[in-house]
């Protein structure tokens, strides 16, 4: 019997990256007039829509934040490792709390 990967079905039932990117990045443009480089997805679990973001253009970063630890586990073990060297380098996870300021310089987009 297969084991259940509870990641899995929320990935699959909640998660559409390639929209959440498409709608980012359209509101964005409509909003700002030019395209967006830098995400800050917050409560990212899986961080499935940072490692999109990353992937839909070699300029664009993303920043994850998630407290829980097990989600972050499993996107660097089923959906980090599939992505490029260059795509990796432009990933970044933190388990912390959205609501403590990050040290970076302010981001284009917050999902």
């Amino acid at each position: 019997m297969k084991k259940f990967d509870k990641y899995q079905y929320y990935e699959n039932s909640v998660q559409t990256p390639s929209e959440h990117v498409f709608i980012f990045n359209q509101m964005f443009q409509e909003i700002r007039n030019r395209k967006p480089y830098s995400l800050r997805e917050d409560f990212c679990g899986t961080f499935l829509i940072s490692c999109e973001w990353a992937k839909s253009d070699p300029k664009r970063t993303a920043l994850g934040l998630d407290l829980d630890p097990e989600p972050t586990q499993y996107g660097f073990e089923h959906g980090y490792r599939k992505l490029s060297p260059s795509v990796r380098r432009r990933v970044k996870i933190k388990n912390q709390d959205v609501c403590v300021p990050t040290p970076k310089s302010p981001v284009d987009v917050i999902g």
